[in-house]
């Protein structure tokens, strides 16, 4: 028999797991308050992790990162730029933590090679600070989040799901489950997923789920003009404020300030926090002193936190909880972009009752994903639009245009689209 899944919150993570229940055969509706990718999941620094930041404080999230920041890579080449990473140490008590980074990453399975100082100044980051004393090259990359996203938007659909934006849900006393705004929806649904991120709490609430506790942590980033860094720059430090350079497109990221908040939606900060961050990134690139930034972003992340934790301690993996509440509902909490098919294969697989290796064997190609969408659900117009750019100057940059394309096509069909 069919299974029949709610799942609720379309960022990555619930995308992920809306991809792999359709494949397996579940009728799927997601839904999102908001659009897709509109939360933390397109809010991040786009940083594909290579785990080595969590490496010396959180072993298991590292292991998670390199596993899976191969499988994505594998899966989803086309929006990913292996631009490679770097640890840099300012001074001699940072170079000195550089052990230790070496010998985590080679517990976790993390490629780590020492690279000469000079040659990195001079050769591969020319614009990093002269008081450089070591650097150590890891595998992180570029991702493009809101491609990939609707590339696995794409192949959910393709599979069968029902994607619904700008929508939300309520649970009457009977346990069905009214879709808002679309009462054509059959409300017996046989499980709900909650992957709504750091506002998973008020939909646990919501839908009569007890015990579950997230803490979310407000993190801020600054995007500067042009290209200050060739490939990801990291601090050769614990994580910290301020440590992290990423090149992404035509700009740079600086990241992140990260603070406790009470209210995922409450995006204030100070502006203290905001000129200590990019005190600390003029340190690593002292061309940035002089700059100011285009703009700030920010974004809310569901963290596991104990009494003791900061939110510089709390770790990056994630859990699951299974409750039946007169209707059975898993909900995930934590983890991080880098991690999220990982999360969205586990809580499918829970769900399922398989294997996780049984859901996620078969590796779906995603760069081909938006194409076959647009083919299918589209029209003849966008399908031109698209394929005229093919062979032009801006052949490379046509999956952001399909993209956009794909989330209009899914709002349009989900009655979003005005």
């Amino acid at each position: 028999m069919t299974q029949r899944v709610l799942v609720i919150g379309a960022g990555i993570t619930g995308l992920f797991a809306t991809m792999y229940l359709s494949k397996s055969g579940a009728d799927v509706v997601l839904i999102d308050k908001g659009d897709i990718l509109s939360g933390t999941s397109g809010r991040f620094h786009g940083m594909l992790h290579s785990g080595t930041r969590y490496t010396t404080n959180d072993p298991q999230a590292a292991r998670e990162c390199i596993s899976e920041n191969r499988k994505l890579y594998s899966m989803a080449q086309q929006f990913i730029r292996d631009t490679g990473g770097y640890f840099v140490a300012l001074d001699e008590q940072e170079a000195d933590f550089g052990e230790r980074i070496l010998e985590s990453n080679e517990k976790n399975g993390i490629p780590t090679d020492e690279v000469n100082v000079e040659i990195f100044k001079r050769v591969i980051e020319p614009n990093i600070s002269p008081e450089t004393k070591r650097v150590l090259r890891i595998p992180d990359k570029v991702i493009r989040a809101y491609e990939l996203g609707m590339s696995v938007a794409s192949e959910s659909m393709n599979y069968g799901a029902r994607i619904l934006t700008h929508t939300e849900a309520s649970l009457s006393n009977s346990n069905r489950i009214a879709i808002k705004g679309h009462p054509e929806i059959d409300g017996n649904f046989d499980c709900v997923v909650n992957t709504a991120g750091p506002w998973a709490m008020d939909v646990a609430k919501k839908m009569g789920m007890k015990g579950l506790v997230i803490t979310p942590a407000l993190g801020y980033m600054s995007v500067y003009p042009g290209r200050l860094v060739n490939s990801v720059i990291n601090r050769m430090r614990p994580p910290s404020d301020g440590d992290i350079l990423v090149p992404y497109g035509e700009n740079t990221i600086l990241g992140t300030i990260a603070v406790l908040t009470e209210d995922p939606d409450n995006p204030r900060v100070d502006q203290d926090d905001l000129e200590l961050m990019h005190e600390e990134g003029s340190k690593l690139v002292p061309e940035l002193a002089p700059m100011r930034h285009i703009r700030t972003y920010y974004s809310s992340r569901p963290l596991i936190t104990s009494d003791s934790d900061t939110v510089r301690t709390a770790s990056r993996d994630y859990t699951i909880m299974e409750q039946n509440t007169g209707i059975r509902q898993l909900a995930i909490a934590g983890g991080k972009f880098s991690t999220a098919r990982l999360m969205g294969e586990q809580i499918s697989s829970m769900v399922l009752g398989n294997n996780h290796t049984e859901v996620g064997k078969d590796e779906i190609n995603l760069n081909e994903s938006m194409k076959r969408f647009l083919t299918s659900f589209g029209d003849g117009n966008l399908l031109r639009a698209v394929y005229s750019r093919i062979g032009t100057i801006d052949e490379e940059t046509i999956s952001s245009s399909m993209a956009s394309m794909v989330n209009y096509v899914i709002e349009k069909r989900s009655g979003s689209a005005k």
